[in-house]
């Protein structure tokens, strides 16, 4: 069964209209889902901001952007004069293209096409780096320590909230603009997950064994 990973995400179904419509043209499968991530969920206050993710295969993460590309570029000759990107500078643009995850994929691709063809100093090699550099920073775990993993002792101290907590920090990955899944935590906090996870087992199994005990006690 194939893995569809998040390729974008969306507050509303509208937002990610233009881009459905490219994939539904050219029969690339997708699929939407609108539940929160579990991660962000358990370890951050909820904002209220419900997000759509608009999931494809892995291995149609390269092709939907050619064809997103191709269709923003065909876009640009049919846009008005005063459609926002078409007044950014230089630096303006070249900060889009350094952070694409950051934005809607037909602004990025119109961005691209701008510093391309005003700026005779820009190369597609220079955007190309600028985008391997963003995945390289995008790979990086996050070294923080999540908040609720500083309390890991109370938790293990409760079972069965102590082992959910480490699995989904232990667990917990996150999907790179080039389809690419890695892990979110940083090998250290995974670590401590793992003694969470254990230290939870031995309380867990000692909590059965204390309810067993007073069954049996009060069965005599």
């Amino acid at each position: 069964m194939d893995q569809f990973l998040t390729y974008q995400t969306f507050i509303t179904a509208t937002a990610a209209q233009d881009i459905v419509q490219v994939l539904q043209e050219n029969n690339v499968p997708f699929e939407f889902d609108n539940a929160n991530n579990m991660g962000s969920k358990f370890f951050e206050f909820n904002t209220g901001t419900q997000q759509l993710e608009l999931k494809l295969r892995k291995e149609d993460f390269s092709k939907a952007d050619r064809l997103i590309e191709q269709t923003a570029v065909e876009q640009i000759p049919l846009l008005t004069e005063d459609y926002h990107i078409f007044a950014y500078n230089k630096d303006e643009l070249t900060g889009i293209v350094s952070e694409p995850d950051k934005w809607n994929k037909f602004d990025y691709y119109i961005a691209k096409h701008l510093l391309l063809t005003r700026y005779n100093d820009v190369t597609p090699g220079q955007l190309e780096q600028l985008k391997e550099q963003r995945l390289e920073e995008l790979s990086k775990p996050d070294t923080s320590t999540p908040s609720l993993i500083r309390f890991r002792y109370l938790f293990a101290l409760a079972g069965v909230p102590g082992i959910i907590l480490g699995l989904v920090i232990y667990t917990h990955k996150k999907t790179l603009p080039n389809g690419e899944n890695v892990y979110v935590y940083s090998y250290d906090s995974r670590k401590k997950a793992l003694v969470v996870i254990a230290i939870s087992t031995l309380f867990l199994l000692l909590y059965i064994c204390m309810a067993l005990y007073r069954h049996l006690s009060n069965s005599y």
